[in-house]
């Protein structure tokens, strides 16, 4: 109950007790305290106890005081007089996922992909969590221990770069927490040795305006997920390192437990100014002015170890100890690669010679697994088409080249612009995509994304078991063949 102070009416200061009848046990009890004009009690003067926890022990038996400072909602002084008083109070428990008092509480029950925890087991998490103001994941990377990151594009006011035991079975055991991004949010490139994340942030999936697509809200740059200082540049983020190119491609490479790391990034097209949008310089490609180079970084301090002149590179990746550049030269795709050097003083002419792989039209990505075969994701043709070392073309991913209008085929891509291996018995590619082209027949055009894992084995057939996936909102009844059709859980 509650009452005010002795005649019963509520003044500007008076006390007001409330006295709980209940056992005088520990429980938190959330009260929520309104003054109110004397003759109407709809008409709220002040709220001016909004669930502030009070905890009934054996000592105050349930029984608070809490004082009105005559002031009203909007923070002033109200006339004197008479008014009036109401208020409520639940049973509050802690929750266990925030470990704080609530008299609502909500029970887990699931999540859209595997890496979410089951009801029951690891309800407090890790999550992946955050507001996705950009669409997908921008990159996955698989260091030497067998644990991926997970890069998105952009997560607002959450982590990013998040840790994937692929060793361990499917579930949510595999997710081992995120990187604070630091006011970044994300981008489109990551990668790690087993021991630390390198990434380059923004995306130029944040600008949302038709035909400024591959555009930059504020100039790439590389930084350290650990927030450790990765260079002396200062943007959105303190201490990184500015790149002068447009960056397709990120590896590293540790030469032995002892030894820093190397950073290795391949930059194509000049970063340069094109607009401005609201006081804000937009950045893109020059068209023009090429960069091309392959850079050598120290990766604990930034510093440029060596640099090489490329051809238009479009993928890099270290594998087998040896770093694979995938490059655009006379109208088609080479691929070369040579082993690291421990001083980083890269020098490509021990590198092999150009191998051309046919078929491909805009790749995005190299991976390759411990026998030397390659996997390219070209976003283009819709597939990631498998090369045998010597560059023979032998197996192609993926059924259509394009998701069926209206309906989602679950043995096609959506885009692929990713891939990466993971050497565990034999040759793995996980690869995800984005920008899909299908449509719903409630949905004009949806923007959807999707990732997914699947396992490339010998043989004359291709396993494609999930290892995570996100909701696909175009899936569902097929136009053509009026029946169900669902994406890999």
């Amino acid at each position: 109950m509650f009452r005010a102070d002795d005649d019963g009416r509520c003044r500007p200061g008076d006390r007001l007790i409330r006295s709980a009848d209940r056992r005088a046990a520990a429980e938190d009890l959330p009260p929520v305290l309104a003054i109110t004009a004397p003759d109407d009690p709809d008409w709220v003067v002040s709220t001016f106890v909004s669930g502030a926890p009070r905890t009934v022990t054996a000592e105050n038996k349930g029984t608070f005081t809490e004082t009105w400072d005559g002031l009203d909602d909007n923070f002033m002084p109200v006339p004197p007089g008479n008014y009036g008083v109401k208020g409520i109070f639940m049973p509050a428990e802690v929750w266990q996922p925030d470990g704080k008092f609530h008299s609502l509480r909500a029970n887990y029950l699931g999540g859209p992909n595997a890496l979410m925890p089951k009801r029951g087991l690891r309800e407090q998490g890790p999550f992946i969590k955050g507001d996705q103001c950009a669409p997908g994941m921008g990159d996955i990377a698989v260091g030497p221990d067998g644990v991926a990151i997970f890069y998105w594009k952009f997560l607002e006011n959450a982590e990013n770069a998040y840790r994937v035991d692929l060793n361990l079975p499917l579930g949510p055991e595999q997710l081992l927490g995120g990187f604070g991004s630091g006011g970044t949010g994300g981008g489109d490139y990551a990668t790690t040795d087993g021991r630390t994340v390198w990434c380059v942030a923004p995306s130029d999936a944040l600008v949302h305006l038709d035909g400024w697509e591959g555009r930059f809200i504020y100039p790439p740059f590389r930084y350290r997920a650990d927030q450790k200082p990765f260079g002396s540049d200062n943007m959105i983020r303190r201490n990184v390192t500015l790149t002068a190119g447009l960056v397709t491609g990120l590896a590293a490479w540790q030469p032995d437990a002892s030894s820093t790391a190397l950073l290795f990034v391949a930059e194509r097209g000049r970063m340069v100014v094109v607009d401005k949008y609201n006081n804000l310089d937009i950045y893109a490609e020059s068209p023009k002015e090429r960069v091309n180079l392959l850079r050598v970084l120290n990766g604990d301090t930034a510093v440029e170890l060596s640099r090489v002149p490329v051809a238009e590179p479009t993928a890099l990746v270290v594998a087998n100890d040896r770093l694979y550049l995938l490059e655009k030269r006379d109208g088609g795709f080479t691929v070369r690669h040579g082993k690291p050097p421990a001083d980083g003083k890269l020098d490509a002419v021990t590198w092999t010679k150009p191998l051309p792989l046919t078929g491909l039209r805009d790749p995005r990505d190299l991976a390759v697994d411990s026998l030397g075969n390659y996997y390219v994701a070209d976003a283009a043709i819709n597939h990631i088409l498998c090369f045998a070392a010597d560059g023979k073309l032998e197996r192609t991913l993926g059924r259509l080249e394009r998701q069926p209008e209206g309906g989602y085929d679950p043995n096609s891509f959506m885009e692929p612009i990713r891939a990466a291996a993971s050497v565990n018995g034999h040759p793995t590619a996980s690869s995800f995509t984005t920008g899909a082209t299908a449509s719903a027949p409630t949905t004009a055009s949806p923007s959807t994304r999707n990732h997914r894992s699947i396992s490339i084995c010998p043989g004359p057939t291709t396993p494609s078991s999930a290892i995570a996936s996100t909701m696909h909102p175009a899936h569902g009844r097929s136009k053509r063949s009026g029946t169900t059709s669902t994406p890999p859980a």
